[in-house]
């Protein structure tokens, strides 16, 4: 059997880009999560303190952020993660797409803004474009 051959055999999350989503609400958290798992290995943090931890791993093709986090303000979040990694995708949650909040976001480093609810179509669409405009940034 071929070097080639041997990869069928591979576990499938070994192949996968690691996302990382940091969500409050546990049946949003579990949602997204479900929503990606088929595409991503999907990471988790309810919490921003949580998430700066994830984050010292680099190695995240995305990030989906809340702005809105219950420990320290996601925008916070949203800094360490562009500090760290240049070629991550960032993308952030929010419920109202007119709030200063995302335009400070943007401003931070994200690259796209997602309006709760999401379907799943619409969550994977945004994903997959943010993190193809990443591939072509310098850095990391």
């Amino acid at each position: 059997m071929s070097t080639i051959d041997n990869y069928q055999y591979l576990d499938n999350d070994i192949m996968k880009s690691k996302i990382l989503v940091v969500e409050d609400e546990e049946a949003l958290l579990l949602t997204l999560k479900e929503y990606l798992l088929l595409e991503y290995n999907v990471f988790t943090a309810k919490t921003g303190r949580q998430a700066q931890k994830e984050i010292k791993d680099t190695g995240f093709k995305a990030a989906i952020i809340d702005l809105h986090l219950p420990d320290i303000n996601g925008l916070k979040v949203i800094q360490s993660l562009r500090e760290k990694s240049a070629k991550t995708a960032i993308l952030v949650l929010t419920s109202n797409k007119t709030s200063e909040m995302v335009s400070r976001a943007i401003e931070f480093g994200a690259d796209d803004y997602i309006v709760k609810p999401v379907d799943r179509a619409t969550l994977l669409g945004r994903v997959n474009k943010a993190i193809l405009k990443r591939a072509f940034v310098k850095g990391d």
